[in-house]
């Protein structure tokens, strides 16, 4: 009988469901002695294995039908094991082995072993649990960097500094090449294991989420280039809550709402207007407008009284920023069914 293993890595595959325990009053004739298993740390690239015995506490020889996960990062050290009935009484060692191919913090999975016995009046489950931390090969000093807003009177950031770390002291490692896909963003090699970033041009107008890869050069056979990465989020210089408003003709009286003004820096609400279409039609400004202090954060509140009438426009926001630039934020406003 050929028997098919494949590990689930819960943080990497997706996992085959597994069968519900059995009902508390059936007796399970297979026995496994400590259940579930942890490999510790095992270094990226490397293999791990531990035995785990099966005991048969029946009074049926035990037939294995099927030994199955969700993929190939644990495999059975020697599949015949399993081929032959076990007797009662009896016990058999399966090595299972892990192979670290990811990187992360607690990885978990499951192995199920599907029998039975010769009357085959029911067929039985039993599993054992597995969890283990591969430890990367090389490790990044930030897994983020967050960019704050540029304005126009500040165009560029200071140097972001990477510092990749090696887990093998022995090894000599190289960065070969950084790059960022997005033009407002600069990159240089320091030294052999640092990089530098900084951010450049306008302000960014909306939330963005860039990957930055590194190329590594090593002396090392089994690995002797690869490629990791760390991420970058572009902070909007201003955000708006909604960035649309949407009225429905069957509200019954006016439709209220109220928009929501976020800003990187410190900024003073001028003036809140509404183009000429939209204020034909009640379109209400309530509040905001007069703040005098500068703060991150605004609300409008705007009441559009007809909603039966055709509306379409949009919502003036003017805003000035504490290094004297003016911004103004258009929100449309549509009628719908």
């Amino acid at each position: 009988m050929a028997v098919a293993l494949c590990l689930a890595v819960l943080t990497g595959c997706e996992n085959e469901p597994m069968s519900p325990p059995p009902p508390d009053d059936i007796v399970m004739p297979l026995e496994i002695r400590e259940p579930m298993h942890d490999y510790g740390v095992v270094d990226q690239g490397h293999f791990a294995s531990h035995s785990f015995r099966l005991t048969n506490r029946g009074t049926e020889p035990i037939l294995f039908r099927d030994a199955r996960t969700s993929c190939t990062c644990v495999g059975l050290q020697d599949k015949g094991a399993l081929d032959e009935p076990l007797p009662p009484g009896k016990s058999i060692d399966v090595e299972v082995g892990f192979s670290a191919t990811g990187a992360g913090d607690s990885e978990t999975g499951a192995v199920r072993f599907t029998y039975t016995t010769p009357s085959e009046a029911r067929f039985y489950t039993a599993s054992v649990s597995l969890r283990a931390s591969v430890r990367p090969d090389y490790e990044v000093s930030t897994d983020t960097i967050t960019a704050q807003p540029l304005n126009e009177l500040n165009p560029i950031t200071p140097w972001h500094t990477i510092t990749l770390t090696d887990n093998y002291p022995n090894r000599t490692i190289q960065v070969k090449e950084v790059s960022c896909s997005d033009s407002k963003a600069e990159t240089e090699i320091v030294d052999p294991k640092t990089v530098r970033i900084r951010y450049t041009a306008e302000a960014w107008k909306s939330k963005t989420h860039r990957r930055v890869p590194i190329v590594v050069e090593t002396n090392s056979e089994r690995k002797p280039r690869t490629v990791i990465a760390f991420v970058i989020d572009y902070e909007p210089l201003i955000h708006v809550t909604p960035s649309m408003i949407s009225v429905s003709s069957r509200i019954d009286g006016p439709a209220e709402q109220t928009i929501e003004i976020q800003t990187a820096i410190g900024s003073r609400l001028v003036e809140v207007s509404a183009s000429d279409s939209i204020a034909a039609n009640s379109l209400k400004p309530l509040e905001g407008a007069s703040s005098k202090t500068f703060d991150r954060n605004h609300s409008v509140t705007a009441v559009i009284e007809d909603t039966n009438a055709a509306i379409s426009g949009e919502i003036q926001i003017s805003l000035s920023l504490e290094n004297s630039v003016s911004k103004t934020i258009s929100v449309p406003v549509h009628r719908f069914e």
